[in-house]
């Protein structure tokens, strides 16, 4: 078995070096150039939010509560979908004219407050030292 995970720790390396190539800054590794599609941003998007949860959470939750805990699945199909129609586009229109990479950045530059970083620090940003 050990050589299964020094294989898999050869692959990520070699993906490492490999993209480090064409990497050129921090808003091309964060956001990919800004050059991804919808369908790419949103698969990323729904496999980062809910893998631990889905794989996790909700059969814990449908096992405790049975069939009701379907319910929660319904709710975050429409409120993804919602979402999507809703407030994405603007969002990264936003994001784009603000220069933002991340949510907590794009807060702070849409509603600037004296005391400087304070909700990069609530967020617990990795970019609130980049500002």
């Amino acid at each position: 078995m050990l050589w299964v995970f020094l294989v898999y720790l050869g692959v990520l390396l070699v993906l490492g070096f490999v993209a480090e190539r064409y990497t050129k800054s921090l808003e091309a590794f964060l956001l990919g150039d800004r050059k991804m599609g919808p369908w790419l941003t949103a698969l990323s998007y729904e496999s980062t939010a809910y893998s631990g949860w889905l794989m996790l959470g909700f059969p814990g939750r449908a096992f405790s509560r049975g069939l009701a805990a379907v319910w929660a699945g319904v709710a975050c199909v429409i409120g993804d979908s919602l979402n999507w129609l809703l407030v994405s586009q603007r969002l990264r229109d936003e994001t784009a004219r603000l220069r933002a990479l991340t949510v907590p950045e794009y807060l702070e530059r849409r509603f600037p407050k004296p005391d400087g970083h304070a909700i990069q620090l609530v967020a617990h940003s990795p970019s609130a030292s980049s500002c």
